[in-house]
């Protein structure tokens, strides 16, 4: 755990403890925050970031499922957390319906 990250709160209401994220999955939440403040449509964030998150958890994943973890990688808050911010950035560019989730206090 490199520094606190906090909580991440989605729009279904669910809260995701970053505290527990490993310094390099640190680094990506940052690089998602500003991937979100600076990308003008929904289809460019989803471009920019679906293969790094992707490749990300899944190395996560299969160096749990080493360890004997069972996981899947959906589940990774990492993931949770960029499929919230694409549907935050559809809804601020309105090409989609909705109110944005809280994120973070």
């Amino acid at each position: 755990m490199p520094y606190k990250l906090g909580t991440y709160r989605t729009h279904q209401g669910i809260e995701l403890d970053l505290d527990y994220l490993t310094m390099e999955e640190g680094k990506l939440f940052f690089w998602l925050m500003e991937e979100y403040q600076t990308v003008n449509s929904w289809s460019d964030f989803q471009e920019r970031t679906a293969t790094t998150i992707k490749e990300a958890v899944m190395k996560t994943k299969q160096k749990m499922d080493e360890d004997g973890f069972k996981t899947r990688w959906e589940e990774h808050p990492l993931y949770q957390v960029r499929y919230d911010l694409l549907r935050n950035v559809g809804i601020r560019t309105r090409e989609l319906r909705g109110e944005l989730s809280q994120m973070r206090d």
